[in-house]
């Protein structure tokens, strides 16, 4: 979008702290699309969303975060405004209503670029070729146990075979890093001894 010059900055600014690469380069192929659906985006909808979701949307609690400054006067979208911003965010295929309906109040949404580029936000059964992330390693210091060589791969192996077994169990990544963190410091206190919850 801004390959030099004195937007470079900006643009680099706007995507690390507002938007992740997948939506920057959505935005800046699609320049048709409006300041404002943009601002709701990139200001209200992307940092309300947790794990790429936005249970039960609040229109109101939008306009309020998108108020703008015109001729000196602060002004808020009305609400046919708003609907025209979010279905232009929908076109665009940045936004998802999840609820199958052409009402955004009250709906549950889906930011897809934001899951896409955030895989662990989703959840998944067990795989067979399940690695856990560098995250484990912080689980196991939390736990107690010394995260150099505290990884067996019998311990892998054991964990992956029993959540394989167990399809309807869907967690994130992070959560299977927690479950795999705890399952190890488990087996290592039982072999110390120790009863830990």
């Amino acid at each position: 979008m801004f390959a030099g010059g004195p937007f470079a900055k900006i643009a680099s600014t706007y995507q690390e702290r507002y938007v992740n690469q997948l939506e920057f380069e959505l935005f800046d192929q699609n320049r048709s699309v409006s300041l404002m659906a943009r601002q709701a985006y990139a200001f209200a909808l992307a940092r309300k969303a947790v794990r790429g979701r936005i249970r039960g949307l609040d229109l109101l609690d939008l306009q309020r975060l998108l108020v703008i400054e015109v001729d000196g006067k602060p002004r808020t979208p009305n609400q046919q405004q708003l609907q025209g911003y979010l279905d232009e965010l929908k076109a665009l295929g940045l936004l998802v209503n999840e609820s199958g309906s052409a009402q955004w109040q009250g709906a549950d949404v889906a930011l897809p670029m934001r899951l896409q580029a955030d895989p662990e936000g989703h959840v998944f059964e067990m795989t067979p070729d399940w690695k856990p992330s560098s995250d484990v390693l912080l689980h196991l210091r939390l736990q107690g146990i010394q995260a150099e060589g505290a990884i067996q791969n019998s311990d892998l192996y054991d964990f992956i075979s029993y959540w394989v077994s167990q399809p309807h169990k869907q967690c994130t990544q992070s959560e299977w890093d927690h479950q795999f963190a705890k399952n190890i410091a488990r087996r290592r206190n039982r072999a110390t001894g120790i009863n830990r919850r």
